[in-house]
Formats: C-alpha cells, sequence, structure tokens
C-alpha cells in the first residue's frame, strides 16, 4: 500500500443562511495515496465538489470549513498561510473544474496561460530562479493542446477564452494541468461538457498521467461507467458525507450500503435500455436533517435505531468501510 499523498481527518465546511448554517461537509476522511485515482461519486448536491474545494481553499470567504488533520505529504496544511498555500496550490495542487471558464484571465490569450504554467513548472524544478518559461514552450504547448485532441493548437493559442466554446476551454484546462505535472489533480466532473469520442481520450490522459507520473486524482462524478473504468477506489458521498470506501471491483460488484445499492441500480438500468429505478425521496434540506442517519427517510431497510443516532464508519474486511447499522 502506498503512503497517502493526501490526508483528510474530520473535514467540515459550513455557510450561512437564513435561520442558521447549512452543513456541505460533514466530518469527511479520506486518504488520496499517490498514483492512484480516487472516484467521488453520489447525486448532485452530495458534496462532492465542495469537499474538493475544501481541500484546495477554494470556497468563498462566507464557507467556514474546519479539520481535526489535512495534510499534504506529511505537511500540516491547516498551519500554512494564505500566500502559502496559493503557492502549492499553484504548482503541486490542481484542480480540473466543471466550469472552465473562471480559471481563466478573460484579458489574457490561451498562450499567455499556457506560458503562465510552463514559468510556475520551470521555478518550481529550480530551472530558473525568476521562474521564466523555457525556451520551448511554445512547441510543448502545441504538443499538449494537440495530445487532447485540439487540431490547431497554434491557431488557439491567439484566442482569448470567450473566443472558445466551453468544451474547447475545458480540452485547453485540462491541457494546462496535464502541463503543469502536479502532485495532486482535483477534478470535478471534467468530461461533462465533451462529447464522447474526447471525454474517452481525456481519460486515457488521465490514466496516462497517473501512470506515468504516479500522480494522484481525486475523480468527482456523478457517472458511474466512468467511476468503473477509471478509478481504482471509490468513496460513495450522501448529504455531505462518505457513507462507503472501498476498491471500485468490491463496491461494484457487492455495493453495501442501501444509498450505493440504489445509485447502482439505477445505472444499471439506464445501461441496460431497462426501466428507470430511482432511489425514492430527496437529499435532506438545509435545516431539516434528521437527527439519526441521513439517509433514513429514504432507505427500504430503515429500523428504529436508524432514527436514534448518526452512525459511524464501521470497517470491513480489507479496506472496506460502511456507514450503516446493518454491518458490524
Amino acid at each position: 500500500m502506498t503512503a497517502p499523498v493526501i490526508e483528510v481527518r474530520g473535514l467540515r465546511t459550513s455557510f450561512p443562511v437564513e435561520g442558521g448554517r447549512l452543513d456541505a461537509v460533514r466530518g469527511v476522511d479520506f486518504d488520496l495515496r499517490q498514483g492512484e485515482v480516487l472516484g467521488l461519486i453520489g447525486e448532485s448536491g452530495s458534496g462532492k465538489t465542495m469537499t474538493g474545494l475544501s481541500v484546495l481553499r477554494l470556497l468563498p470567504e462566507a464557507a467556514e470549513t474546519e479539520a481535526q488533520s489535512l495534510r499534504f505529504k506529511g505537511e500540516d496544511l491547516l498551519q500554512l498561510s494564505d500566500e502559502a498555500f496559493r503557492a502549492l496550490r499553484g504548482t503541486h495542487l490542481a484542480m480540473v473544474f466543471q466550469n472552465p471558464a473562471g480559471a481563466f484571465n478573460p484579458a489574457k490569450t490561451i498562450a499567455w496561460h499556457m506560458r503562465e504554467i510552463f514559468r510556475r513548472k520551470a521555478a518550481r524544478a529550480g530551472r530558473s530562479e525568476e521562474g521564466d518559461a523555457p525556451r520551448d514552450w511554445r512547441a510543448e504547448t502545441r504538443r499538449r493542446l494537440a495530445e487532447i485532441g485540439i487540431a490547431q493548437p497554434s491557431r488557439i493559442l491567439k484566442l482569448y477564452p470567450h473566443q472558445l466554446s466551453g468544451g474547447m476551454l475545458q480540452r485547453v484546462l485540462i491541457a494546462m494541468v496535464l502541463a503543469l505535472e502536479p502532485d495532486v489533480i482535483i477534478a470535478d466532473e471534467p468530461t461533462t461538457n465533451l462529447d464522447n469520442i474526447v471525454e474517452r481520450q481525456i481519460l486515457v490522459l488521465f490514466r496516462r498521467l497517473q501512470k506515468r507520473l504516479s500522480v494522484a486524482i481525486m475523480f468527482i462524478t456523478h457517472d458511474m461507467t466512468v467511476a468503473a473504468a477509471l478509478c481504482d477506489r471509490i468513496a460513495v458521498m450522501y448529504a455531505g458525507e462518505i457513507v462507503e470506501i472501498g476498491a471500485t471491483s468490491d463496491i461494484f460488484h457487492d455495493p453495501k450500503h442501501p444509498y450505493t445499492q440504489g445509485l447502482l441500480a439505477t445505472a444499471t438500468a439506464l445501461t441496460r435500455g431497462g426501466r428507470l429505478r430511482e432511489i425514492p425521496g430527496e437529499l435532506p434540506g438545509a435545516l431539516d436533517a434528521p437527527p439519526g442517519c441521513l439517509f433514513e427517510p429514504r432507505c427500504p431497510h430503515a429500523r428504529a435505531e436508524c432514527r436514534a443516532a448518526r452512525p459511524a464508519m464501521r470497517s470491513l474486511a480489507g479496506e472496506r468501510q460502511v456507514r450503516c447499522v446493518l454491518y458490524g
């Protein structure tokens, strides 16, 4: 088992709302290991994106984030100043956003953005005291853009972000992250706006980068097919909590938590073209979370003890963990 690159314990994030605070992330624990792809799956509103943004300090000032422990290669990230954390995020930690527009300076060309990436990379490697981009950055940029399916990279470099489609801008952002070669990538639904052919190309690139550089990737997705094809381990989120975590093969072949079972039943029905099977009910609202298990109102196996107290994570065989009173 490889050592964790990212260690997260007791991560909590909340936002002020009328009448109280909205808990978006509720005591999340996980490790992200060198050379693995950890999939974070769950329906919209389950806290997947908020978890990634919380780890990288990319939330608005109104958000309140705390953790028992948050470490990168053993370094305590909670002790870093905002400036020190930004430097780390710009070199060793990176994020691919679902909506890429916010990651670009609208007043700068694509060439400027790519040059900035190679400047930071050179500074990190100590090849230049001032962090100048290497002389061959344009050739390397064209190669990076071409490998993600951009047919005319030289033309794209002259354009501004607003002149590109959403899908094209997403590919440029992915090329920037791949060129940076960080230690950790948090990818938030990075292929949602891409067609199937480009999506497959991007997934192959992520896997190739993971193998070549042993980069650790957290891949946030609602697409079970993508998670099954790309991820080494799966963490299932519901209402801001991780309710099950384990090897991808174990999660897909023998799901333990009733929520995981419902997700897989729905995905299987869609894949096979059968009758859609939905999980009844909805995620708990901002201020009306049930006192016990958060999934209890929707669970077909709910019992009295589920309403009594919030269940803790229970360890099963191997590395499998599940937050459910049906086990342990």
